[in-house]
């Protein structure tokens, strides 16, 4: 399924570069997960250089694993797939993956832009999607976490009534995982 672009630009050149503000919004499955590798690994990596205690831990964290975590939620719950691409070529911008949990509870599980795209209306697009989805199939609780050191996305969150309930402490070993 494909979701136009209702944003409108002023047609400045410096507007939506990647996509000249045409982009679409792709929904796939769980069985689409493999096409967001590439963009999986930008946003390890950018974690795993973030200041945090628990940096450490992205150095060893494979996309391989994060997509078995991924498929074993789609196994007993809805998981949703929807990945940006430029309209012009079709190159992925960026994605969101979410899920529904029995009890009515959904999590954005992961949500990366390539940099060029950031402020651009993107994001919005697809937290929007993800929220309208749990909203068709009946979740009633909406969460996201937020790795520590990734703190600048908060006000992007609270744009769409997201707010911090509580946080987790975790002693970090040595190595940072």
């Amino acid at each position: 399924m494909e979701l136009k672009s209702t944003r409108q630009g002023d047609g400045a050149v410096n507007d939506f570069k990647p996509a000249a503000d045409d982009f679409t919004l792709l929904v796939l499955g769980a069985d689409g997960l493999d096409r967001i590798a590439p963009l999986w690994e930008k946003l390890n990596q950018l974690h795993a250089s973030q200041d945090s205690p628990f940096a450490g831990q992205y150095q060893s964290q494979t996309f391989a694993h994060r997509k078995a975590e991924l498929l074993a939620k789609a196994a007993v719950a809805p998981l949703r797939l929807v990945v940006a691409r430029d309209a012009r070529n079709a190159r992925l911008l960026g994605y969101c993956v979410s899920t529904a949990q029995t009890g009515g509870t959904g999590e954005v599980e992961s949500l990366f832009l390539d940099s060029e795209c950031r402020g651009k209306g993107l994001g919005e697009a697809l937290i929007q999607d993800a929220l309208l989805w749990m909203d068709s199939i009946g979740v009633s609780k909406k969460k996201i976490a937020v790795y520590a050191g990734n703190e600048q996305v908060l006000g992007f969150y609270s744009k769409f009534g997201f707010q911090t309930r509580y946080l987790i402490l975790e002693k970090a070993d040595q190595n940072g995982a």
